[in-house]
Formats: C-alpha cells, structure tokens, sequence
C-alpha cells in the first residue's frame, strides 16, 4: 500500500504495483506503507515517519470528502474523453451550445475541468449524475493519458 501525502497529512491510500505509470498532482508524493503499518486518510507524515493516526483531531470525513474534491481537477483532453467513455460527450456539448450564458461557454473552450466547479455541478445536473458518479468519472478522467 501507499499513502499520498499533501502537506505532511495522508490524503488517500492506493494499492499500487509501483510498475504501471502512475502520476500525481506535484504538490503531493507518493510514500510506500510499512507491511502491517496503520495509516489511514487524515495520518500526519513528519519527518519520514507516519504518526499514530489521531481521529478526535484529525478531519472529518466531510471535511475529507470536500478536501478530496477541491483537488480534483483534470486537463479539458482528459475532461472530454471521461464523458466520450460515459457516453455523454454530446449531451454535454449539446447543452452547452443552446446555452445563452457566455461564461459556461467560454469555459467549456478553454477551461480544464475542476470538480468543485460551478460548469461541473451544471453539466452532473444535465447528466443526472449522483455526487459519487461524478467523482469517479473525474478518477477515471485522471488516469486518462
């Protein structure tokens, strides 16, 4: 297992085979866990150690959900090919073409695509996407190369 550490916190776990290509956003690395060692989101890594995980001072698991989600972002390629794979390209561009509002175009033409956006929330409303759904098509839209 490795943890991906932000700012000396633990904010996701993975199982990785440490062969296959795998990125993250610069700002975090990658630390691989200790066999039998428990480090869960919200584990404190000081000094190349991982802390005894606190839960009375550690994030709640909305504040988690929202920390999550305010780092998903993916590149406009990596945006449209998620929803060619879900099958919701053209619905999407459909509605963003009859749309009259000039900033949802314009970021559809030149933005990449954040997650807790107010265009992201719109076009989950347009799809009838549920909160999970949309995250995991910007998980996939990550790995997308």
């Amino acid at each position: 297992m490795y943890a991906i550490i932000e700012q000396g916190v633990v904010v996701n776990t993975i199982e990785w085979d440490g062969v296959k290509d795998f990125t993250i956003p610069s700002k975090q690395k990658l630390v691989l866990v200790a066999e039998g060692q428990a480090v869960e989101t919200g584990t404190k890594y000081v000094d190349g150690q991982f802390l005894p995980f606190e839960k009375p001072n550690g994030p709640s698991a909305k504040e988690i959900l929202i920390f999550r989600r305010e780092r998903m972002k993916v590149t406009r390629y990596q945006g449209k090919a998620a929803l060619l794979r879900a099958g919701l390209l053209d619905q999407v561009e459909s509605a963003v073409a009859a749309s009259d509002d000039g900033m949802l175009k314009l970021a559809w033409a030149e933005a990449g695509f954040e997650r807790l956006s107010l265009f992201a929330e719109q076009m989950k409303a347009l799809t009838g996407q549920t909160d999970e759904e949309l995250d995991e098509m910007f998980k996939e839209a990550a790995a997308i190369k």
